[in-house]
């Protein structure tokens, strides 16, 4: 994913906002993450249209927009985690190295960590939450 992310900035260099329409997660968190960072080190933007629907590693995707625009009527979808043997990341304790990944990423994005801890606690990692104003005004999801 890094790899056709860079290819895409290279062939359209005058892009300013990623549009999100779509993208209910990712298969490959790293690569995910690794892509989002380079939203982030090249100053893009993220928006979700009203029709538009992002969960799971869409949403962390997202969230390297450096202004994040969720249009009225957008799906904003979060959920525990589950992956290299762990069935689900709410059950790990705190203090589990495991979490210690994404709550980095969510510092660099500057991301209250209590959105991590939220998004393990609002579904189990094979259901979804999808968030209310109130939650997406609360962890920042979209900037002002």
């Amino acid at each position: 994913m890094p790899v056709k992310y860079e290819q895409l900035l290279n062939e359209n260099p005058q892009a300013t906002t990623i549009v999100m329409e779509y993208v209910e997660g990712s298969v490959d968190d790293e690569a995910n993450l690794e892509a989002a960072r380079l939203v982030r080190l090249n100053k893009l933007n993220t928006l979700v249209p009203g029709d538009g629907l992002i969960a799971s590693g869409g949403t962390d995707f997202f969230l390297a927009g450096l202004k994040r625009t969720i249009k009225e009527g957008a799906q904003i979808g979060v959920h525990s985690w589950a992956g290299f043997g762990i069935d689900d990341a709410s059950k790990l304790p705190r203090t589990d190295p495991e979490h210690q990944e994404h709550l980095q990423y969510y510092k660099e994005m500057g991301i209250p960590a209590d959105f991590y801890w939220y998004t393990l606690e609002a579904a189990p990692s094979d259901d979804i939450h999808w968030m209310t104003q109130e939650e997406i005004k609360r962890y920042k999801v979209a900037t002002p």
